[in-house]
Formats: structure tokens, sequence, C-alpha cells
């Protein structure tokens, strides 16, 4: 299932340089995921939705109920 995270970083105007610096995730990782090209680990989903300050779940439709949390 399509992931969310364009969408969502759209949404608040945030660069792939931003979501870098506030996430841990490298650029190239964030523009692969974004593209559907690569599969985020956990970690990456959850360091992801912290920095956006988003459920899991809203990114990553596709994750179990156990990692909504961020």
């Amino acid at each position: 299932m399509r992931n969310k995270l364009r969408e969502e970083r759209f949404k608040l105007r945030m660069s792939q340089y931003v979501l870098t610096n506030l996430s841990g995730v490298s650029q190239s990782r964030i523009s692969l995921i974004e593209n559907e090209l690569s599969e985020p680990s956990e970690a990456e989903k959850k360091k992801i939705a912290k920095a956006l300050k988003v459920k899991i779940s809203d990114l990553f439709p596709d994750t179990s109920a156990n990692g909504n949390g961020y």
C-alpha cells in the first residue's frame, strides 16, 4: 500500500533536508521511501513519524496495530 510520507511532509511545508535533520534518517533514504523504491525499517518509520509528529500508521498504512505510536 502506498505510503503518505511525501503528502505529510508537504502539508508541513518541510523539505527532505529538514526532515533529515529532525529524524536522523538520511535524505537519500527519505527520497527512496517517498518514491517507494525502498521499504523503511521499523526504526526509520518511528524516527520519521516522531519528526513529523504523526502516528506511524498515518504515514505507512500497512503498519501493524502495534506500530501506531511514535
